[in-house]
């Protein structure tokens, strides 16, 4: 008698988590699937081996890395599943099918297909990182810093009026009410391995107290840990706002109030 042929090849059909694989296939008789995953610089093991949960060295494989399905008829698609992997790395999946109906008997070989198990793992700040600093008139710098490559966002918020916006909110330049954050007090840094990237804020008032919130992700979409909002306050550099002035100040002594005046306008424009 011969051996089953599959209808519906094994295809992965979910690999989401990154230690952990779902599949999916059916034959054209009753039987067995068995499942088998191994790196891929590993040698194609046997259908024999496959069936025997081996690798190609025909050493026994540890649980979770080779499994096995009863399909009870023709075109009934089983699901087999792999756990214990690792992320970020290259496997190998081989399906082999043994009928137990009319097509009683072992298929020659396995059928492979190759996968990568996702990056599922949190990156985190270096040491020393996130910072703001170099405040020099209506600027500062924000420098950040991963553990692998990614992007960093920020937005700048007074004080007065913060209220802690979500990392999506950051990541997209508004506050915590949804509203856009003015031109310069948000931004974007590219982060390359662990190397420091720095980002300048724009348009500060002088000498406000303003609270700067961060967060960041990896290429793969994790977001950064141990909290994906990082908060921290700070003051703009500058001598200060114009004052409050009434009339009676002015009346009082007109020479030093122009002065006031003027000193305040040139703060201004700084």
């Amino acid at each position: 008698m011969a051996a089953p042929n599959f209808i519906l090849y094994p295809i992965i059909t979910d690999n989401t988590t990154g230690t952990t694989i779902t599949a999916s296939g059916s034959i054209d008789d009753s039987g067995v699937l068995k499942m088998v995953i191994v790196p891929q610089t590993d040698a194609v093991p046997s259908a024999a081996q496959i069936y025997a949960g081996q690798n190609a060295s025909g050493i026994a494989l540890p649980a979770g890395r080779t499994c096995s399905a009863n399909a009870s008829a023709s075109g009934i698609n089983v699901t087999l599943s792999g756990y214990g992997l690792t992320s970020q790395t290259v496997y190998d999946m081989y399906v082999v099918a043994s009928g137990t109906g009319s097509g009683v008997g072992l298929q020659a070989s396995g059928w492979g297909n190759g996968f990568v198990t996702p990056d599922v793992t949190d990156p985190t700040w270096e040491v020393g990182y996130p910072t703001i600093g170099s405040f020099k008139g209506r600027t500062a710098k924000v420098s950040m810093a991963l553990s692998e490559t990614g992007s960093g966002f920020y937005v700048v918020i007074p004080t007065a009026i913060a209220v802690a916006p979500t990392a999506l909110q950051i990541r997209t330049g508004k506050d915590s009410y949804g509203a856009a954050i003015p031109s310069g007090l948000f931004g974007t840094i590219n982060l390359t391995g662990t190397a420091p990237g720095t980002s300048t804020v724009n348009n500060l008032a002088m000498a406000h107290n303003y609270t700067i919130y961060v967060t960041a992700r990896d290429t793969s979409g994790n977001d950064v840990t141990p909290l994906a909002v990082s908060s921290a306050n700070f003051r703009s550099a500058g001598g200060g706002m114009p004052g409050r002035f009434s009339p009676g100040n002015i009346a009082k002594d007109r020479a030093k109030t122009a002065n006031r005046l003027t000193n305040a306008l040139r703060n201004i424009g700084r």
